[in-house]
């Protein structure tokens, strides 16, 4: 018995696949622009005491906008130009940006980049942010919230590879606070404090896998970017109960 091997399609079958579906959404988004001008005309009147339809009227007008920044983002990168800002990756969630991770089996994720902060056993959601940006930085962030909170600052800092900088570790060091993240590179440091920060550090991202499996921060359906952020919020609320409840319990 044979058996028949999934190959991937050439170059030129894709790109006809594409000129194909383009063709397509060309079609419906004539079709929208023809309904959204004769349902103006014929409604007009009624959309200044009717808000239902005056909404209505304003999504078609948004989804229009949305499909031809769309056409026009994929005629630029046909040309060839694949830094494009503020290109559009979903068409419900436009805020949403690519985040190039290089983890498997996902080497890109699309959603928020979230910064939160594990203290005494509690998860707290610090920053909510739809760019990647260098975890380096995040530290900054993490610090003045700890101090509007707490009133003070940290005696030390836990983080992984991600956070670690030379210079971020001088200046964790000169404000005072022990650095805790995790080195990069062949020297790394193998001291008793080390160790124990490595045993801290590790629960700190199973709880981040665990919100993600099991209190929903992977499956969120909320398509505005504030909405996003108070679903993560609610999720680290859900989070912290569970664990308090498990504690007492058990």
């Amino acid at each position: 018995m044979q058996r028949s091997i999934l190959a991937k399609p050439k170059e030129k079958t894709r790109l006809r696949a594409h000129k194909r579906m383009f063709q397509f959404v060309r079609r419906n988004l004539k079709q929208l622009m023809d309904l959204r001008e004769r349902a103006t005309r014929e409604l007009g009147k009624k959309c200044r005491s009717n808000p239902e339809l005056r909404g209505w009227l304003g999504d078609i007008k948004t989804a229009q906008l949305r499909i031809q920044a769309i056409l026009h983002q994929q005629k630029l990168v046909r040309r060839g130009i694949k830094h494009i800002p503020n290109r559009i990756v979903s068409f419900h969630k436009d805020h949403v940006r690519p985040i190039v991770r290089d983890k498997f089996p996902l080497g890109t994720e699309f959603g928020p980049k979230v910064l939160f902060a594990l203290v005494r056993g509690c998860m707290y959601r610090v920053a909510v942010f739809q760019n990647n940006v260098a975890d380096a930085f995040l530290v900054t962030s993490a610090l003045r919230w700890f101090y509007t909170k707490f009133g003070r600052l940290p005696r030390e800092v836990l983080g992984d590879r991600g956070f670690f900088a030379r210079w971020r570790v001088q200046a964790l060091k000169a404000m005072g606070i022990l650095p805790g993240l995790q080195q990069r590179g062949k020297a790394i440091e193998k001291s008793p404090t080390h160790r124990r920060q490595i045993r801290q550090r590790l629960p700190i991202e199973a709880l981040i896998s665990l919100g993600k499996r099991k209190f929903g921060w992977s499956r969120c359906r909320a398509r505005i970017d504030e909405h996003e952020a108070s679903w993560i919020g609610l999720g680290a609320a859900a989070m912290n109960v569970h664990r308090a409840y498990y504690c007492d319990s058990s």
